[in-house]
Parts: C-alpha cells; sequence; structure tokens
C-alpha cells in the first residue's frame, strides 16, 4: 500500500487523464415538479399551466392512496409513508417525497379553534410567525418558520385545519427539502406539499365528538437528515450511505437513498442498489452539480465477474445510449477497497449537456459500477475518492479523507523528503490548540465537524482503520477525576511533556492535564501499534494557549 502522498498524487493523475479541456456551464434546471418522474408518466403528462402541472402529473399514472381511519391523501407515485414512533405528540401519518427529504405530517389536535395569533403553534422545535394565508373555501390557519433539526434549521409550514363538527383541527406539518436539486427547488416542493395536502379528504364520522382526557402534548417532528441547500467541504462532515451489501463514502450534499426504500428511483437502473444527487463546494472551492431533475447518479451490483468488463465499452447500466470518452486503469480505488479490478471513464450521453463518471470494480464474485450524471465539477477530487470508500460486508466504513481544519486551529504538517530521510517512522506533526504531538508513518488525523472545537480527533492508517482518539478534557473534568477509579498511575517526569500531570491506564491510554486548565486524553484503538503509539505518546507537548 503506498503512502497518503502517494494516493493524493495517483488520484490527480486519474483527474486529469478523464478530464476535458473546459467544462460545460449548468444548463437551466427544468421544473422541480417533474423531477424523478418515470419515462412512462412524462410520455403520457398533457402540455399545461404551472397551476395544472401537479393535477396533471396525478393524473399521468396511477395515484396513490394513503389511507387513515381519520383521513385518505392521494399522491403520484413518488411518495411513500413511513412509521410514526406513536409516541403522544406523534405524527398520524408521515408521508415522504422522494428522495425523502420532503416531508408530509399530519396530525390530530384537540380543540375547533386554531392556535391564536401571534402566538406560535404547539411543535416541538419550531419557530413560525403567522404567514396570514387562510383558504376561503377550506377555511385554515397557516404559519411559516423553521425546525431545528439535528444538522441545522429545515424551513416549514403549519397548517391548521378545523372540523366544522368535532372538537379538533387537523395540524399538517409541511418540510420541504431539496430533492438534491439545491435550494432552488424548495418553492416548488412547498407547492407540491400543499397540493398534497390540498387532496386530503377528512373522515369526520370518524373523528371521536370530545377529546380525550389526556392531551397529546406538542406536536413531535418526524426524524429529519440533512437541511436542504448546498454543502461544502469546508464547512461539513462527509457522509456513508449504507446499502445492503456495501457502504459508501459520500461528499457533504450528496443524497444517497437504497433504491429498496420507499417506491425505489423513478428511474430505474438494471441492478440499482443506491440513487444518488447532489451538489456542493468542495476543498478547492469549485461547484460539484451530480444530476438533474431526470438524471440521478447510481450504485448497481452485479453477481459474478467478468475480468474484461472494467475496461470494456458496454453501456453503463444507468444510460440508454451514449459513447465513452476516455478510461484510465484505477489504481487507488482497487488498493483501498481490495478490488481485483478498478477503472474510471468518462462517458457522453446522448441528450445530457453534461457527462457520466463510470466508476466499475470488480470482486472475486461481485461486481459494483458507479455512475455519476456530472453537470459542474467534473475535476473534484472529492468524486474520485468516493469509489475508493467502498467497503464491502464485514468490513467498517471507511473514514472521510482528511479535512485541515484550519477554522478550527487544527493543523496537519506532513513531514517533506528531507525530514522524511530524517525521520522515516514520523508521517506529520498534529497540532491542536494546547498540544502537539508526532502521528507514526502512514498515519492521519479527522476532526470532528460537527462539534464546536473539532473534537473529538481520530486517528487512522493508511488502510482507513482506527487508531485511536484524541479528547479534549475541561477543568471540570479533572476536578471530578479520581485516579484510582480507572487504574490510573501516574506518569513519571510529567515535566518532559510540559504537563502538570500525566496518567497511564492498563489499556495503553494517557492523560495530560495543562498548567493552564484542562487537558487531553489519547485512547488507542484497534490497529494502534505499540511501538508506534509509544513513540506518538512520548512526542506530546503541552502547549500555552495561543502558541
Amino acid at each position: 500500500m503506498g503512502t497518503i502522498a502517494r494516493t493524493i498524487a495517483l488520484l490527480a493523475v486519474i483527474v486529469s487523464c478523464l478530464t476535458p479541456p473546459a467544462a460545460a456551464a449548468e444548463p437551466p434546471g427544468e421544473p422541480v415538479w417533474y423531477a424523478d418522474l418515470d419515462r412512462e408518466t412524462l410520455a403520457a403528462l398533457q402540455p399545461a399551466d404551472s397551476d395544472d402541472i401537479l393535477l396533471a402529473i396525478l393524473k399521468a399514472g396511477v395515484p396513490f392512496r394513503f389511507e387513515h381511519e381519520r383521513f385518505t391523501v392521494y399522491t403520484d407515485r413518488r411518495w411513500y409513508s413511513s412509521t410514526s414512533s406513536g409516541e403522544a405528540g406523534s405524527p398520524l401519518m408521515i408521508l415522504r417525497r422522494w428522495p425523502g427529504d420532503t416531508v408530509l405530517a399530519l396530525y390530530g389536535l384537540e380543540g375547533r379553534k386554531c392556535t391564536p395569533a401571534p402566538a406560535a403553534p404547539p411543535v416541538q422545535g419550531g419557530v413560525f410567525k403567522p404567514a396570514g394565508l387562510v383558504a376561503a373555501d377550506r377555511p385554515a390557519c397557516v404559519w411559516d418558520g423553521s425546525i431545528a433539526g439535528e444538522s441545522g434549521d429545515y424551513p416549514a409550514r403549519w397548517v391548521e385545519r378545523p372540523l366544522p363538527n368535532r372538537s379538533f383541527r387537523l395540524g399538517a406539518l409541511l418540510l420541504p427539502g431539496d430533492a438534491g436539486l439545491g435550494g432552488g427547488a424548495i418553492p416548488g416542493l412547498m407547492q407540491e406539499l400543499q397540493a398534497v395536502l390540498g387532496r386530503t379528504l377528512l373522515h369526520e364520522e370518524n373523528w371521536p365528538e370530545t377529546p380525550p382526557a389526556v392531551a397529546p402534548g406538542p406536536a413531535i417532528p418526524p426524524a429529519l437528515g440533512m437541511p436542504p441547500g448546498e454543502r461544502s467541504e469546508a464547512e461539513d462532515p462527509w457522509q456513508t450511505a449504507v446499502a445492503r451489501t456495501f457502504t459508501l463514502g459520500l461528499p457533504p450534499g450528496l443524497r444517497a437513498m437504497r433504491t429498496d426504500s420507499g417506491p425505489g428511483s423513478t428511474l430505474a437502473v438494471p441492478g440499482g442498489l443506491l440513487w444518488i444527487r447532489g451538489r456542493f463546494t468542495d476543498r478547492d472551492g469549485d461547484l460539484v452539480v451530480v444530476g438533474d431533475p431526470q438524471r440521478a447518479g447510481y450504485v448497481a451490483g452485479f453477481s459474478g465477474t467478468d475480468p474484461e468488463w472494467p475496461m470494456s465499452t458496454r453501456l453503463p447500466a444507468g444510460l440508454i445510449g451514449g459513447q465513452r470518452i476516455a478510461v484510465q486503469d484505477f489504481e487507488v480505488a482497487r488498493n483501498r477497497t481490495g478490488a481485483s479490478a478498478a477503472t474510471a471513464a468518462r462517458w457522453r450521453e446522448d441528450g445530457f449537456a453534461g457527462e457520466w463518471l463510470v466508476f466499475r470494480l470488480n470482486w472475486e464474485d461481485e461486481a459494483i459500477e458507479i455512475g455519476l450524471p456530472m453537470l459542474s465539477g467534473r475535476k473534484s477530487e472529492a468524486l474520485f475518492w468516493l469509489p475508493a470508500t467502498i467497503r464491502t460486508a464485514g468490513r467498517p466504513p471507511a473514514p472521510p479523507p482528511l479535512d485541515p481544519a484550519e477554522r478550527f486551529g487544527i493543523t496537519f504538517e506532513r513531514l517533506t523528503g528531507i525530514q522524511r530521510k530524517e525521520s522515516p517512522w514520523t508521517e506529520g506533526y498534529l497540532s491542536v490548540p494546547g498540544l502537539r504531538m508526532e502521528l507514526p508513518l502512514h498515519w492521519y488525523p479527522v476532526n470532528s465537524l460537527r462539534t464546536r472545537d473539532g473534537f473529538p480527533i481520530r486517528l487512522y492508517n493508511g488502510d482507513g482503520e482506527p487508531c485511536g482518539i484524541l479528547e479534549r478534557l475541561d477543568e471540570a473534568w479533572f476536578e471530578r477525576f479520581d485516579p484510582a477509579a480507572g487504574n490510573w498511575e501516574p506518569t513519571a517526569n510529567h515535566r518532559r511533556f510540559r504537563a502538570q500531570a500525566a496518567w497511564r491506564d492498563g489499556t495503553g491510554a494517557a492523560l495530560f492535564r495543562s498548567r493552564s486548565g484542562g487537558g487531553f486524553r489519547l485512547k488507542p484503538e484497534g490497529a494502534a501499534a505499540g511501538q508506534g503509539w509509544e513513540r506518538m505518546l512520548g512526542s506530546v507537548q503541552i502547549m500555552r494557549p495561543g502558541r
């Protein structure tokens, strides 16, 4: 296995060989209402004004009908239901539009009168203002705002619709995603949500005449993923997509769905396992756009292997027609994934303004193809790192690529060629606010992008195996610290670390307390080598803040 530097150099060669002289500009997008429709429905559509498009789509195919005792909802075939938790305040029904980031949640609310303005509706984690939208033919109260999710705020609309003859009202939480098409798709998806809500038929006779003795409590939003919008490799973490037989790393901003979840991708791909689409800004500041309303990336799997297939001109699974432009052996992906063969290629598809990046990998008894329809950012190294993160069943997911973490004050300085000759066992120096230490050869750090300070920092080796964790501890932690409770032994001559105190335990973990308050803990993980781990611990230097 080569070093990290060699890996980066090989990636650069692949990118260079497969990159055209100039990238085409991103073409104007099609209306979001057509996104992810199957070809049969598109062919059956009649020309319609924008106000009639959603109704025309519903009529062009066999609609779905979602039944609840208290109401019925009609949608087109891109929608599917997900399970509610059933706890007090949870939705009666949750509907999602493919790929699942646009959500309609329906609730039963006690009382016939709407929540009085200017009070906010009873939605957990929500911030709302009255929108003043009340339909004359179907009275409703409307608020616009946002819902606080684990990874950021989701745009949201809350609608309350009273029942004339019952002491209840229907509550609806509308959460538009972007279907991987960027922020410009959000208004159109909100219109789709409102159209579906407008097709909700209430079965008033099935609602209780009086509310139960125990109120259900505030409305609990359904599970939310990454908020809609573009992402940046400099600010957001890589993700891990989980399929039936493998895991795959994804840059931030790309959305992935298993094709056996929900209704499946409406753009059928033979052997398709994952659907991929989205956009992000890579570390070089370039916008990367994967897919358009009628095209999405995919991962397809095949049983058995053909040694000629990776280099062949056989049409990729996701293309109807086209021709290959360039192909290259992909040593990085082959080495990182354990594949017997791996290639990267560019393809041109008939009628598509962009180009496809297609990666093919062979193992002993299976093969995987990754196809990415590129509208912008074909040169991005993030895309060429993506196939190298495939890990087949039984192997841990691949770590994300190194984040320089400059915004946290965390740096990793790799040794130059001359320095490497003087210290052949050292990969480089990791510096964080308050600590500096060596990392063994082929090791590298990955900080936590979702935390305020980038900690904990995980250490991996060149094969992507975890080696250890560096944690920051505050002064209050050390004030509660009892060495005897964890079998911690004080380290002799702790001054060589410039620490106020230092300890070790029987697992190889180490604690370092700073003279200025707080400190650090280093814990080994599975692939931590004894000699390299001990050399790394011996190199620790506690620094003053600001140094």
